[in-house]
C-alpha cells in the first residue's frame, strides 16, 4: 500500500480538481458494480461481495472530504490489481475446470475492462491528492505481509462494528440535512466527515472478505478512522443555533450531538481500536500455520519463492541453498505444469503449498508427506487414499470430485480448516473425527447422512451442499456456529436451525421447505439468504430486526408486509412470483440496494418512498410507469424488465447514471434525453425509437434489440 508522507489535506470539501477526479472514480465504480450485477454465472470463489464493497466505498468519495478519500483510494489501488491477477486469465492460460457448472473470466472480459478503468481513475485521483498536498508519495509496495488466517470472533466483531458505523453515519447524514442551513459551510463539512466514516467502513467490509490478509490494511483503516471522532465533535461544536441551525430544532440538535458523540467515541473509535489491534495481532501471529510473520516480510524469502516457482515450471534444478529459504509455493488454475515434481519435495521448510494447477495421483499426494513442515495445502486429486500421510496439516482445500472414499481425511486430526469438493462421495463419517475443525466447507451431493457433522462442536463456520440429504437435525447441535450455508434440496424441515442462536449469517437453499418459523428465532442474524419456493408465509422473517442484508426466493408467498418491519435492511433481493403488490417495502427507508422479481405486481408506487436507494432492479410483467419512482433522488442505477415500459417522469431521477431496460417493446427513449446525468443505456431484447435524442449517452444493445 502506498504511503503518503508530509502534510495532509483538511477534512473539508475537496476543491474542484480533486472533486472532478473523485467524480470520475464514482463513475467508474458504478460501471464495475453494474457490470458485476449483469453477470449471471460467476466463477467459484470470485470475491463478489468484496468487489461490491470496494465500489460502495468509492462511490461517494466526492461527497466526503479531501483528506477522507485517502484510505478507500489506497485500498482500492492495491486490491483491484490483485482481483484481476487472481481471477482473470490470460488467453492461452485458461484453467482446466473440474466442475462442468463452473466458469472463469479472461482478460478483456467486460468486467476486467471495467476494473482497469476504475484502477486508472483511482490512480489519477491519488496523483491529484499528492500534488495538492505537496506530498512525496512512497510508491514502493514491497513484500506484503500476507496471511492465510481463519475467520474468528475478531473478524465477526469488525464486520458488525463496520456495518454499524456505515449505517449510523448514513442516518446521521440524513438527520443533519433536515435541520441545518443548506448554505452552511460548517454543516457541509460535518456531513462530509460523516461520509468519510461511512466510506472507510465500507472499505473495511471489503478487507474482511479478502484472502490472503494484509495486516497493514487493517492498521491503515484503523488509523484513518481513529482521527475522525475528534474531527467530528470539533466541527459539530462550531455549529451555531440561529445561524447554521434554526432555533426551532434546538431539542433535536441536542439529541443529535449526543448520538454523534456516541457514534464518534464509541462506534468509530471502537472500530478503529479493533482494526489496529487486529493488525498488531496478525503481525505477531499468523495462527498455527505461520510461526514467524517477520520473516514473511523478508524480501529475500519472497524473491527466493519467486525464483523457485519459475524453476519448478521450467524444469530447472533448484539449488539447495535457495530451496531452503522457501516457505510458501502457490500455483493457481491455469498457471502451467511442474516439470520436476521431485524438486518440490526438496523444499524441506515448505509450510504452505497450493497445487491447483495440476491433478495429483495417489503417489504424488503421498510423497507430499515428506514435507514435514507442511501445514497448509490446496490440491486437486482423483484418489485421496494416501492423504493420511500429511498428518501435520491444519488447513486443507481439496478438489476431489472423483473420490468416493473420504476415510483418509479422518486421520488428519490437526485440521482446523477444511474445504472439500467430493461429489462422488456418499459417506461423510470420517469428517466426524476432525474435532479441532473450526471452519468446514463440504460439497458432496451424493451424501444423504449428515450426522457426522453434528460431532464437530468447535465449528464456527459451516458450508454444506448435500442435495441428497433430507435430515438437517444434526446441524442443530452445532451451537458455536456464527456462519452457516446449507444447500439440501431433498430436505424440507428447518426446525433444527432455529437452535443456532449465535448465527449472524445464514444462507439456506432448501426449496422443499414450507415452514420458515424456526428462522424467526435467530435474532442475531445480520445477513440472511433463503430459497424456499414452497414457503407461503414470510411472517417469521419480520422478527429478525438486526438484518441488514436479505435475499428471499419464495415464489408461493403472497404477502410481503412482514418484511416491512426490517428497518435496518440496507440490501434486499426478492423473488416472489405470486405477490401482487409490494405493500410494506416502502417502510424500508434504509435500503440502498433493491432487486425485486415479482411478475404479477402492477404498481411500483411503494418503491417511490425508498429515498436512500442508489441501485434498483425491477422485473415485473405488469408495472411499467417509471414516474412512480420519481422521488428516488439518490438513484444512480436503474434496471427494469417489463413488456411495456413508460419512461415519462424519468427526468426526476437527478443522479441516474446507468439505465437498463429488458424485454420491452416499442420503447420511447425521448424522456431519457432529459436526464442530464445519464451516461449509459443498456437495451436487452428491446425494440425502441428516438435514440438520436441521446447524443451524449453510451447505448449498448444486447440480444435482439433494434430501432423501429
Amino acid at each position: 500500500m502506498g504511503k503518503f508522507l508530509g502534510m495532509a489535506l483538511d477534512y473539508v470539501r475537496p476543491n474542484t480538481r480533486l472533486a472532478r477526479e473523485l467524480g470520475q472514480v464514482a463513475k467508474e465504480s458504478t460501471r464495475v458494480a453494474d457490470t458485476l450485477r449483469g453477470i449471471n454465472l460467476m466463477p467459484q470463489n470470485f470475491p463478489v461481495e468484496a468487489l461490491e464493497e470496494i465500489c460502495i466505498s468509492l462511490l461517494y468519495l466526492e461527497e466526503g472530504t479531501a483528506e477522507g478519500c485517502i484510505q478507500p483510494l489506497n485500498f482500492a489501488r492495491h486490491m483491484l490489481p490483485l482481483v484481476r491477477r487472481d481471477h482473470f486469465y490470460i488467453s492461452g492460460d485458461e484453467p482446466e475446470l473440474s466442475d462442468e457448472e463452473d466458469t472463469y473470466f479472461t482478460r478483456e472480459h467486460p468486467l476486467d475492462q471495467a476494473i482497469m478503468r476504475l484502477y486508472v481513475a483511482v490512480g489519477t485521483a491519488l496523483d491529484e491528492y499528492r500534488s495538492q498536498a505537496q506530498d512525496r508519495y512512497d510508491d514502493h509496495i514491497g513484500a506484503e505481509e500476507t496471511l492465510e488466517f481463519g475467520k474468528d470472533g475478531t473478524f465477526a466483531e469488525i464486520d458488525q462494528r463496520s456495518r454499524d458505523v456505515s449505517q449510523d453515519a448514513e442516518q446521521s447524514i440524513q438527520a443533519l440535512s433536515r435541520w441545518v442551513d443548506p448554505n452552511s459551510i460548517i454543516a457541509d463539512n460535518l456531513r462530509r466527515q460523516l461520509r468519510d466514516s461511512s466510506n472507510v467502513a465500507h472499505s473495511v467490509q471489503s478487507q474482511i472478505r479478502i484472502r490472503p490478509i494484509v495486516a497493514r490494511w487493517y492498521e491503515a483503516a484503523g488509523m484513518a478512522l481513529g482521527k475522525l471522532p475528534d474531527v467530528l465533535i470539533k466541527t459539530a461544536d462550531r455549529l451555531r443555533l440561529g445561524t447554521d441551525i434554526a432555533k426551532i430544532w434546538i431539542e433535536e440538535w441536542s439529541a443529535f450531538k449526543k448520538r454523534l458523540r456516541s457514534l464518534g467515541f464509541d462506534q468509530i473509535r471502537g472500530l478503529a481500536d479493533a482494526l489496529e489491534a487486529t493488525g498488531e495481532r496478525l503481525k505477531r501471529s499468523a495462527g498455527r500455520d505461520r510461526t514467524n510473520v517477520d520473516r514473511q516480510r523478508d524480501p529475500e524469502i519472497v524473491e527466493a519463492e519467486r525464483r523457485v516457482r519459475e524453476m519448478l515450471l521450467s524444469g530447472t534444478e533448484i539449488p539447495a541453498e535457495l530451496g531452503g529459504k522457501v516457505e510458501s509455493v502457490i500455483f493457481k488454475h491455469g498457471e502451467g505444469k511442474i516439470r520436476r515434481f521431485d524438486d518440490l519435495l526438496q523444499l524441506r521448510n515448505l509450510q504452505s503449498l497450493s497445487l491447483l494447477n495440476i491433478w495429483l495421483d495417489s503417489g504424488k499426494l503421498e510423497s507430499l508427506g515428506q514435507l514435514s513442515n507442511l501445514t497448509s495445502l490446496s490440491a486437486r486429486a482423483k484418489d485421496i487414499s494416501t492423504l493420511a500421510q500429511l498428518s501435520n496439516l491444519t488447513n486443507l482445500t481439496l478438489v476431489a470430485n472423483s473420490a468416493s472414499d473420504l476415510s483418509a481425511l479422518g486421520g488428519l486430526s490437526k485440521l482446523t480448516r477444511l474445504s472439500v469438493i467430493a461429489n462422488g462421495a456418499s459417506d461423510l463419517s470420517a469428517l466426524g473425527r476432525l474435532s479441532n475443525l473450526t471452519s468446514l466447507s463440504v460439497q458432496a451431493d451424493l451424501a444423504s447422512d449428515l450426522s457426522a457433522l453434528g460431532r464437530l462442536s468447535n465449528l464456527t463456520s459451516l458450508a454444506v451442499q448435500a442435495n441428497s440429504a433430507s435430515d438437517l437435525s444434526t446441524l442443530g447441535r452445532l451451537s458455536n456456529l456464527t456462519s452457516l450455508s446449507v444447500q439440501a434440496d431433498s430436505a424440507s424441515d428447518l426446525s433444527a436451525l432455529g437452535r443456532l442462536s449465535n448465527l449472524t449469517s445464514l444462507a439456506v437453499q432448501v426449496n422443499s421447505a414450507s415452514d420458515l418459523s424456526a428462522l424467526g428465532r435467530l435474532s442475531n442474524l445480520t445477513s440472511l439468504s433463503v430459497h424456499a419456493n414452497e414457503a407461503h408465509d414470510l411472517s417469521a422473517l419480520g422478527q429478525l430486526s438486526n438484518l441488514t442484508k436479505l435475499s428471499v426466493s419464495a415464489n408461493k408467498a403472497r404477502d410481503l408486509s412482514a418484511l416491512g418491519r426490517l428497518s435496518n435492511l440496507t440490501r434486499l433481493n426478492l423473488q416472489a412470483a405470486k405477490v401482487r403488490d409490494l405493500a410494506g417495502l416502502g417502510r424500508l427507508t434504509n435500503l440502498t440496494s433493491l432487486h425485486v422479481q415479482a411478475t404479477m405486481v402492477s404498481s411500483l408506487s411503494e418503491l417511490g418512498r425508498l429515498s436512500n436507494l442508489t441501485s434498483l432492479s425491477v422485473h415485473t410483467n405488469e408495472a411499467s410507469d417509471i414516474s412512480e419512482l420519481g422521488q428516488l433522488s439518490n438513484l444512480t442505477s436503474l434496471s427494469v424488465q417489463a413488456g411495456k415500459v413508460n419512461l415519462a417522469g424519468i427526468q426526476e431521477l437527478g443522479k441516474l447514471a446507468h439505465l437498463r431496460i429488458m424485454a420491452a417493446r416499442d420503447l420511447d427513449l425521448a424522456p431519457a434525453a432529459s436526464v442530464a446525468t445519464l451516461e449509459k443505456l443498456t437495451l436487452s431484447n428491446v425494440t425502441f425509437r428516438n435514440s438520436a435524442l441521446l447524443e451524449k449517452v453510451e447505448i449498448e444493445l444486447v440480444g435482439e434489440s433494434w430501432e423501429i
